[in-house]
């Protein structure tokens, strides 16, 4: 950990959003701008998890990164993991580097309530959030404004910059790996193998919450037709998505590879990274393949346009279907026990995603909208 020396110009704190591998994703596109405005500045990043903390490891704008403990920041909490002098002198701990700013990307009055305490001398963040406004929060930041939900959350993020007086150069997300993943992928393709010459497609068919996927059987009906075009095909997915795989396993084909539960976080940027493509639903998967710039096909629901990966490589497939108050919430009333695909993904069929594949991959220019 490198404490404050001296930087001409300046010493930043951004506390990083949530904890979704996507949700911590948006982040790179503000460290990248602030380091632009200030070249040489020290930029610190505070994670909540491992997870965090592994996709900026090799982010080169950024000096250290702390993973802060939610249980420490609950100052008003009586009892609980920690007592009152252990929190005090966690804040002791950041207050030695001497923040000039810290940019507030959570919501929660916790976060604002920290960088006061660690005392950064400017505090930048949001008041109002989905139409709430919190002005016990305002109260403890130096600058504060409005979060737009007309906006990509990553352009949400910028605009705090632009509170700041900055200059946002590009607003693209970004996932910086080493040469030790890269190796990795390409083992990995060789013991398949996979030459340098095939042509690879990765899926990722799955998310944090199924009710925000596309039915596994369509996956598999796409999987099945670029495999048998001679396409290699990639299933990728965390541990917990192996039941999924065991209850409805991808086509034996020879073309078709499940990963599924095989490999670390880093690991799956790098097989991303390594194809040509990429299928999958607005999940952690997603993200990440916006963040490598692989061409990508995003199948996603009403927030999705809010919340897709910001990046020149991705499309989307959103279906209209009259909804305006979708949240993660109420997407679970899209379905029940004899209905288990929400009506937005429902309307997206097979012939539909692959023909969108089939254009990206034959050479038309990726948009961030569709």
């Amino acid at each position: 950990m490198k404490l404050n020396d001296i930087h001409e110009a300046g010493s930043y704190l951004i506390l990083a959003f949530q904890k979704g591998i996507g949700d911590q994703l948006t982040c790179s596109s503000l460290i990248r701008n602030v380091a632009r405005n200030r070249p040489g500045a020290a930029i610190d990043l505070a994670v909540f998890t491992k997870t965090g903390r592994d996709l900026y490891q090799y982010n080169p704008y950024i000096r250290n990164i702390h993973i802060i403990d939610m249980d420490y920041l609950d100052f008003f909490k009586i009892g609980g993991k920690y007592r009152l002098r252990e929190k005090i002198e966690y804040v002791r701990t950041f207050r030695r580097f001497k923040y000039d700013a810290a940019y507030i990307l959570g919501t929660k009055i916790r976060f604002a309530l920290f960088t006061y305490l660690i005392g950064a001398k400017e505090r930048i963040g949001y008041t109002a959030h989905h139409g709430f406004i919190n002005r016990r929060r305002g109260l403890l930041l130096t600058k504060t404004g409005k979060s737009s939900l007309q906006k990509n959350i990553v352009e949400r993020f910028l605009d705090l910059l632009a509170i700041d007086g900055m200059r946002i150069y590009d607003p693209a997300i970004e996932l910086f790996l080493s040469k030790k993943e890269d190796r990795a992928a390409e083992d990995l393709f060789s013991s398949a193998g996979i030459s340098p010459q095939d042509r690879v497609i990765t899926m990722a068919p799955f998310a944090s919450d199924a009710q925000k996927t596309w039915p596994l059987d369509r996956f598999w009906a796409v999987a099945s037709h670029f495999a048998e075009k001679g396409y290699t095909v990639i299933i990728i997915g965390s541990a917990q998505d192996r039941a999924l795989v065991q209850k409805m396993p991808p086509p034996g084909h020879p073309h078709i590879i499940d990963y599924t539960g095989k490999l670390d976080i880093l690991e799956t940027a790098a097989v991303i990274k390594r194809g040509a493509f990429f299928l999958g639903n607005d999940s952690g998967c997603g993200h990440i393949a916006g963040a490598v710039r692989t061409n990508a096909l995003i199948l996603g629901f009403y927030l999705t346009r809010f919340w897709h990966p910001l990046s020149p490589s991705i499309k989307m497939i959103v279906k209209e279907t009259g909804c305006t108050m979708c949240t993660f919430d109420s997407i679970k009333k899209c379905t029940d026990s004899a209905r288990h695909t929400a009506p937005c993904f429902a309307l997206i069929s097979v012939r539909e995603v692959v023909a969108a594949i089939e254009e990206q991959i034959n050479g038309s220019r990726p948009s961030t909208a569709r």
